[in-house]
C-alpha cells in the first residue's frame, strides 16, 4: 500500500482487480454458500396456486382480510427433495409480517409420549399466559391444549412440518379444535411426507378427509419453469436448450435437485459472474447421474454406505464417502435431503435404519471407520470431533 492514504485504491474492488492482474488469475467474487442461499430464495415456478390458496386459508385472522372458505389447515403433500417446507414457511413468513403470531414444531420419530407432537407449541402458549399473569396450571394435558388452542389472544400460526408424525392425541387435539369451535385466531400450515407412514394410519386418515383441511400435491417442475427458474437464477440468454435440458433431466424436475446441479455447475466453474449477471464457461454441463444398477437381494455398496449415515453432514464429506455416486444424483431423486444449516442428511430415516440392520458387523465397522477418517480430514464443521467419536464407537 502506498504511504499516502490519498493514493492509495479508493476501493476494495479496486484493489481485489488489481492483485488479480498481478498474479494472473481469475478471483472469485461470489462464494459457494453465497450462490446457494441465492438459489434457495428464488421460488419455483408454477406454485403461486400454492401461495394464494395459502393467503385465502390465513384470511380472516389477518388485518383488513375477510375470511375466504372454510379451510383452517393448509396441508402440502412434501416428497423429499420437494419445495411445500419453503411454501409454508414462506407463507408463515408473510403472516408474521402483518402481525401473526408463528409458532414452527417439527416432531421427530419415534414420537415418545402422548400430545408429543403439539406439546412444543402448546408450551409456547402456556408461557405466555403465565408471562400475561394468568394461571394455566389447570390447562394440562388434551383437553388443556385444545382450550389454549381455542382461546387464544392473538392471530396465530402454528408450522408443522412432517405432520404425519404426529401422534394420535395431537391429531385428536387439532380435530376437536376445528370442529367443536371456529377458531377464529388459528391457522395450521403443514406438510407431509406422503413416503412416510403416518404414526397413527387411521386417525390421520380422518383428519385428512376433514373438510376444514386443504390439500395440495406438489408436481416436479416441468422443462419450460427449469427453464424460467434458471433465467430467473443466472439470467436470460446464459444458459442454452441444450444445458437447460441437462440440467432438467439431472435434477429429475425436483426442486433440490434443480437447486443442488445448478450449484455444482457453479462450484465446477462452469457457471461464471460476469458483471451482473452469468455466463457459460466451455460446453453445456455433462449429466453426473448414475445409471441405477437393478434391483438386487443383496445391499449394493452405495446403499450400505447410505445405511451408515446416522447423522447430518457436510457435502464434501458425503461426496467423499460415497465415491462413485452422484450426491447430486441422490439430492434430485430425494434419497438426500439438505437442511436449512447446509448439511445433508438421509431423508427416510426408517428405511436407513432397516438397511443398517441388514449390513453385517464386520461391513459396519470398515465403513464406519473410512467415514470417521474422512470427517476427521475434511474442513472444519459443528461438531466435527464428536461425530467423529461416534463414528469410531
Amino acid at each position: 500500500m502506498r504511504p499516502r492514504p490519498k493514493e492509495r485504491p479508493k476501493t476494495a474492488a479496486l484493489v481485489l482487480e488489481r492483485l488479480k492482474q498481478a498474479v494472473g488469475l481469475d478471483m472469485p467474487i461470489e462464494t459457494p454458500l453465497a450462490f446457494r442461499r441465492q438459489l434457495s430464495s428464488i421460488p419455483m415456478p408454477g406454485r403461486e396456486a400454492i401461495l394464494e390458496q395459502g393467503e385465502k386459508c390465513l384470511s380472516g385472522i389477518l388485518p383488513g382480510r375477510e375470511q375466504q372458505g372454510q379451510a383452517r389447515i393448509m396441508l402440502v403433500e412434501d416428497p423429499p427433495g420437494y419445495d411445500g417446507a419453503w411454501l409454508v414457511h414462506e407463507l408463515a413468513d408473510r403472516a408474521a409480517v402483518q402481525g401473526a403470531r408463528v409458532v414452527r414444531v417439527s416432531p421427530q420419530v419415534p414420537m415418545e409420549k402422548s400430545l408429543g407432537g403439539l406439546e412444543p407449541a402448546v408450551e409456547v402458549f402456556r408461557r405466555l399466559r403465565e408471562a400475561a399473569g394468568e394461571d394455566a396450571s389447570a390447562l394440562r394435558g388434551a383437553a388443556g391444549a385444545a382450550a389454549m388452542l381455542t382461546r387464544l389472544h392473538a392471530s396465530t400460526v402454528i408450522v408443522i412440518d412432517n405432520i404425519q408424525r404426529f401422534d394420535t392425541a395431537s391429531l385428536s387435539v387439532l380435530q376437536a379444535v376445528f370442529t367443536g369451535s371456529r377458531a377464529d385466531n388459528l391457522r395450521i400450515l403443514a406438510t407431509r411426507n406422503p413416503g412416510e407412514k403416518p404414526v397413527d394410519a387411521e386417525t390421520f386418515a380422518s383428519f385428512m378427509t376433514s373438510n376444514f383441511v386443504l390439500i395440495h400435491s406438489l408436481e416436479p417442475v416441468s422443462l419450460e419453469g427449469t427453464a424460467t427458474w434458471l433465467e430467473t437464477a443466472v439470467g436470460s440468454g446464459t444458459l442454452g436448450l441444450p444445458a437447460i435440458t441437462l440440467i432438467h433431466a439431472e435434477s429429475s424436475g425436483s426442486p433440490a435437485g434443480l437447486r443442488a446441479t445448478t450449484q455444482k455447475l457453479f462450484e465446477d466453474g462452469g457457471l461464471i459472474r460476469v458483471g451482473s449477471s452469468y455466463g457459460l464457461q466451455g460446453e453445456a454441463p455433462v449429466s453426473r447421474r448414475a445409471t441405477s444398477a437393478p434391483e438386487a437381494a443383496e445391499l449394493s455398496r452405495e446403499q450400505q454406505r447410505l445405511a451408515c449415515v446416522r447423522y447430518a453432514l457436510p457435502e464434501p464429506v458425503l461426496e467423499r464417502f460415497l465415491k462413485g455416486s452422484s450426491v447430486v444424483g441422490l439430492i434430485s431423486d430425494g434419497t438426500l435431503v439438505r437442511r436449512p444449516d447446509d448439511l445433508l442428511e438421509v431423508a427416510d430415516e426408517g428405511q436407513r435404519e432397516s438397511a443398517y440392520r441388514s449390513i453385517a458387523p464386520m461391513e459396519k465397522m470398515r465403513h464406519h471407520r473410512r467415514l470417521a477418517r474422512l470427517m476427521h480430514q475434511a474442513k472444519s464443521f459443528p461438531n466435527q470431533r464428536a461425530l467423529v467419536a461416534r463414528e469410531l464407537i
